[in-house]
């Protein structure tokens, strides 16, 4: 017994007769091709080939014209560049507080204008000026040496000195005489 199903059978439509009257224009047998002779075809190859051929030689294969070098302006110039001369810096110290050196007569062991000082803690601020609200100019180390240039002044409950470095004269500044020892 066969257990798959099949369909049904379609109708077929029946196909135009050859014999039935036309409705579209007829077509010339063969086409386009067909009515040109067989010689035009090669000619119009060749007439498009020789046209390629003398726009190429027209736009390619032909020399410019020359111009003399003279007539030809020039489109930028060039300019030699800067040299680097290198001009070594100036170094000029000026320290703000300039007072009038005075000779050291100050008694050995004792602080005063022109004595040598030493700091006898890191951190010592100098300062522009002799109060504790003067800006902080630098702070010095430990055993680092100082001349006195002017002082003393009172201010704030100090003494303060006007101190500038022994090797480095830019460095000055105002200092507590607690944290100075003669030197």
């Amino acid at each position: 017994m066969d257990t798959i199903p099949t369909r049904p059978a379609r109708e077929k439509k029946p196909e135009p007769s050859s014999s039935a009257p036309a409705s579209a224009s007829p077509e010339p047998a063969g086409g386009l091709r067909a009515s040109l002779a067989w010689w035009v075809w090669p000619l119009g190859a060749g007439i498009g080939l020789a046209a390629v051929i003398a726009i190429w030689v027209l736009l390619f294969a032909a020399p410019l014209p020359s111009v003399p070098a003279q007539v030809i302006p020039p489109y930028f110039t060039v300019f030699p560049p800067p040299t680097y001369t290198p001009i070594p810096p100036t170094l000029t110290i000026t320290p703000f507080y300039t007072a009038t050196p005075a000779l050291p007569t100050v008694m050995p062991g004792t602080i005063g204008v022109g004595a040598m000082v030493e700091v006898t803690e890191d951190g010592l601020r100098l300062r522009d000026a002799p109060s504790l609200t003067g800006k902080i100019l630098s702070q010095a180390t430990s055993h680092e040496l100082f001349t006195v240039i002017e002082g003393p002044r009172q201010a704030d409950g100090y003494t303060w000195w006007l101190l500038q470095g022994v090797y480095d004269k830019s460095r000055q500044g105002w200092a507590v005489e607690n944290y100075l020892r003669p030197s």
